[in-house]
Parts: C-alpha cells; sequence; structure tokens
C-alpha cells in the first residue's frame, strides 16, 4: 500500500507546469515611468551570498526611501481552471529597514509596461 500511495504522488506532482521561472539571466523587467519619483532597480547578487555570483542575482532597489514597480510577461498565459495555482517569491532584506515591504501582482496583459501604475 505505501508503495502504490508514493507512486501515486510522484506521478501527481510530475504533472504540474512551471509557467514562470526567473533565472536573472538576462533583464527582461521593464521598470515603470507611470511616476517619475519610482526608484530604479538594478541587477544584483547583493553583498550577502553565497556560490556563483551570476546565479544569485535578482532585481536590487538602489535607491532608499522610495517605491519600485516593474513588470514582467509572462511567455504563455495561465489558467488555473480546476488546479491549484502555487506562486513563490524569495526575498532578501540587507539593510536595516524601519518600514518597508514588498509584494507581488498577477494580472493580464499590459498595454504598455512602462506605464505600469500598480
Amino acid at each position: 500500500m505505501r508503495a502504490a500511495a508514493s507512486v501515486a504522488l510522484l506521478s501527481a506532482t510530475s504533472n504540474a507546469k512551471i509557467h514562470f521561472h526567473e533565472s536573472f539571466d538576462k533583464n527582461s523587467w521593464i521598470q515603470s515611468e507611470a511616476k517619475e519619483d519610482y526608484g530604479k532597480f538594478e541587477l544584483s547578487s547583493g553583498a550577502i551570498f553565497t556560490g556563483d555570483a551570476a546565479i544569485n542575482q535578482g532585481l536590487k532597489t538602489s535607491q532608499d526611501a522610495r517605491f519600485y514597480s516593474a513588470s514582467t510577461e509572462l511567455p504563455d498565459g495561465i489558467t488555473n481552471e480546476g488546479k491549484n495555482l502555487v506562486v513563490s517569491m524569495s526575498v532578501k532584506h540587507e539593510q536595516g529597514l524601519d518600514c518597508g515591504g514588498g509584494y507581488l501582482k498577477l494580472g493580464g496583459a499590459l498595454p504598455d509596461q512602462k506605464k505600469f501604475d500598480g
């Protein structure tokens, strides 16, 4: 019985589709220009990382006390009709923050990503 359950679990997990994985080996993120006081993102592995800097990079805020806004298109449309949708995001705070936060929005296609005002 345990072997049958393991096989069922393995076959169920192998059917998951990864719709988007960001490795930051190219910068496909478009920074919004909707507000002129948005801060600018840069690609960086940060001051604290282990291993290869190139595979540990991500978007880094470059200016203190700013709002940031960037978007990227997903290569394929996503539907989770009848299925769960799992979204995972990793954040690394390297400086002491008095306040701050980050969030991720999923939405429809944007006609002009530079005008994104989310």
